[in-house]
């Protein structure tokens, strides 16, 4: 039996699909918002209180709110989608409305068609930005934004 040089298990491929099925879609507004969108990351987490009982070893978890925020990069090019990001998500009176849906379809790359199956969708609810940094490289001139948001809720199904 043929075994690999490194000593290792013989891998299976089980499976294959591409990046360019990944979607971000911005809730709460009919402007196309995600233009130039280089990268996003997501943070969600909860707050936990350990109690420990005097006098036995018990110990207690007690979960407290959640939190999330999440960062976006991208490129400021010709466009009024900038503007309408920043109307769209700047105001924190209109939280409630707004959100952002990260959906994967799977595509088999052979026959680059969506593999039947329900797509990886992560939501996030309740979004408003906390800060904008804006920046830029002399030897590029390209513009570019980071703008941090926090959200109050994280769905996440598949």
């Amino acid at each position: 039996m043929p075994q690999d040089i490194f000593q290792r298990n013989v891998t299976t491929l089980a499976g294959t699909f591409t990046a360019d099925s990944a979607a971000l879609t911005f809730g709460g507004t009919d402007a196309n918002l995600n233009t130039l969108v280089q990268n996003m990351q997501i943070g969600y987490s909860q707050n936990i209180t350990r109690l420990y009982e005097v006098g036995t070893s018990n110990i207690y978890y007690v979960g407290g709110r959640t939190m999330g925020q999440s960062n976006i990069g991208r490129v400021i090019g010709p466009s009024s989608s900038v503007q309408a990001f920043y109307q769209a998500y700047g105001n924190v009176c209109a939280a409630k409305g707004n959100g952002f849906t990260l959906t994967l379809d799977e595509t088999d790359c052979s026959t680059k068609n969506p593999i039947p199956s329900i797509p990886t969708t992560v939501l996030m609810s309740n979004v408003v930005i906390q800060s904008v940094n804006i920046g830029v490289q002399a030897q590029e001139m390209i513009i570019s934004d980071n703008t941090s948001m926090i959200f109050s809720s994280l769905q996440f199904t598949q």
